[in-house]
């Protein structure tokens, strides 16, 4: 959709909660950072924007446990890796864009583990 497009679905609304990405059960080759940087941040960051700009009060990411493991265990350095430190930067570029506007949060969700028909577990 376009910019327009999305503002406009956007007018009106109080809160935007955002779920959408790819995890990391997609694999790109290596060097991974741009792809996930591509495909988690920008999206992130322009929905922000948005949200910001169509007059929204709160923007909720749906984040990962991926970020709340690396925030507890500093010493293991998980937040140099590809997929973990694209989802930090994902919230800390979301907190920009809101900053003065928009109050911005994310919900680092925990283990969700389960099945689906057709889909492999972890």
């Amino acid at each position: 959709m376009t910019d327009e497009q999305v503002l406009k679905m956007m007018q009106g609304k109080d809160a935007f909660i955002y779920a959408a990405g790819l995890d990391e059960r997609t694999l790109p080759k290596a060097p991974a950072m741009k792809f996930y940087y591509e495909n988690n941040v920008l999206p992130t960051q322009r929905l922000a924007r948005l949200a910001r700009n169509a007059g929204m009060k709160k923007f909720v990411i749906f984040g990962s446990y991926h970020t709340q493991t690396a925030s507890m265990w500093t010493d293991l350095d998980l937040q140099e890796q590809p997929y973990v430190k694209t989802r930090l930067l994902q919230e800390e570029i979301a907190f920009m864009e809101g900053e003065g506007a928009m109050e911005v949060m994310s919900l680092r969700l925990p283990y969700i583990f389960g099945t689906m028909p057709q889909r492999t577990p972890l």
